[in-house]
């Protein structure tokens, strides 16, 4: 559900109708005995039933492997199962996870509690063959920065221990809702404030969308073995270290042990 007050803010006097808005609505549910999968969208305003996304997995257990099946129904009743829902299977959730443990070096874990910081949260295994703890926080620290590099953000260094990082974009509008609204484009300012403790090696970050708190992430480097601690806490106050954070993770280790692969060749 959208806030309408702040969409308000956002679209001014061009929305049609004030008050809060259902930006998705879907229901999901899960058989773990059978390995199913089954979502139903419905349409944010009438509630009328859209699309039902089924996945399946099937395994073999002599070839220790298995397949997932996936296919849907349109509103119509129309079994689905072309190009489309291939490529929303293939880009949506199978690459994405694939890429994230595909090599993986290091083994990350979801869950894993840590009552000194609080709750639960995702643990890498030990990193030492890699990094030290300390150029793993410097590491962690220069692709956050550099990642807002990339989004075009500026970084406006507040101390030796902190800054923030300031994204101002214009983003193309489709044609259906640029000539509802009357406007080409949709202005979005966003920002991530970064506030680190070297001694400590601990890195946290606040995400905003016009100045609104939308996500908390925190990194806490251990030492002996090197390990990275990461848990995320959302605008409700909710920490979350689930499968989702563990991924982001495998995939931020994917790109800095990558790179510290190719430095040590051209080294050589």
């Amino acid at each position: 559900v959208w806030d309408g007050e702040k969409l308000d803010k956002v679209y001014g006097d061009k929305r049609e109708k004030t008050g809060d808005v259902v930006g998705t609505w879907y229901r999901s549910k899960a058989d773990p005995s059978q390995l199913y999968l089954k979502t139903v969208v419905y349409d944010n305003q009438t509630g009328e039933e859209q699309m039902e996304l089924h996945s399946v997995m099937h395994p073999n257990k002599e070839e220790r492997n298995f397949r997932v099946e996936i296919w849907a129904f349109d509103k119509n009743r129309e079994r689905r199962s072309g190009i489309q829902i291939s490529a929303f299977a293939e880009w949506g959730y199978l690459k994405p996870m694939l890429a994230s443990r595909y090599g993986q070096k290091v083994k990350v874990r979801s869950g894993v509690d840590c009552a000194d910081s609080g709750g639960k949260s995702i643990m890498t295994d030990a990193l030492d063959a890699h990094y030290t703890a300390d150029q793993f926080f410097d590491a962690v620290l220069m692709q956050i920065k550099q990642e807002g590099i990339d989004c075009k953000g500026e970084i406006d260094y507040k101390s030796d221990v902190e800054f923030a990082v300031n994204i101002e974009q214009d983003i193309q509008l489709p044609e259906e809702l640029a000539s509802k609204i009357g406007q080409k484009t949709l202005h979005i300012s966003a920002s991530r404030a970064v506030s680190t403790d070297p001694k400590g090696r601990l890195i946290s970050t606040a995400d905003r969308i016009f100045g609104e708190l939308v996500l908390s992430t925190f990194y806490r480097i251990h030492d002996n073995p090197a390990r990275c601690e990461y848990w995320e806490v959302l605008s409700t106050g909710l920490r979350v270290a689930g499968g989702h954070q563990a991924t982001l993770i495998r995939m931020r280790l994917l790109r800095l042990l990558s790179e510290e692969d190719i430095k040590e060749q051209l080294a050589s």
